[in-house]
């Protein structure tokens, strides 16, 4: 092993860096959005950018459109958190699930676990 070498293994040892961030960007349908994740190491950084497990999203699963959002909300009383992509044509939904313990987010999927599972737009009557 050379010197610098050497000296390279012991300056990064020795000295830590800064916090590392990764962009990450994903597309929902001609929209995109550009995500932000961190982590005192590089591994930590890459770990947080895993979390975000889903692809891109085209188009609507129900009218395939391409006029797609991302939106969230909370429930009122229990407060659960809700992010979900939507189609702008047909209003048609396609929710996010979340793993409770390693807090992995992903698109939800029918029972085959690779059919995105977008619901139909039901206008409510009663309302």
């Amino acid at each position: 092993m050379s010197v610098n070498t050497e000296r390279l293994i012991k300056l990064s040892k020795s000295k830590k860096m800064g916090k590392i961030e990764m962009i990450i960007k994903k597309k929902f349908g001609k929209n995109s959005s550009t995500f932000v994740v961190g982590g005192d190491t590089f591994h930590d950084a890459v770990l947080e950018a895993s979390k975000l497990s889903f692809g891109d999203v085209e188009k609507c699963g129900i009218c395939a459109s391409d006029d797609l959002f991302l939106g969230a909300h909370e429930t009122k009383g229990e407060g659960f958190l809700f992010a979900y992509v939507r189609c702008s044509k047909c209003r048609a939904t396609l929710n996010f699930g979340q793993q409770k313990k390693a807090d992995v987010v992903y698109l939800r999927t029918k029972d085959d676990k690779k059919t995105l599972d977008w619901m139909k737009f039901e206008p409510n009557v009663n309302e």
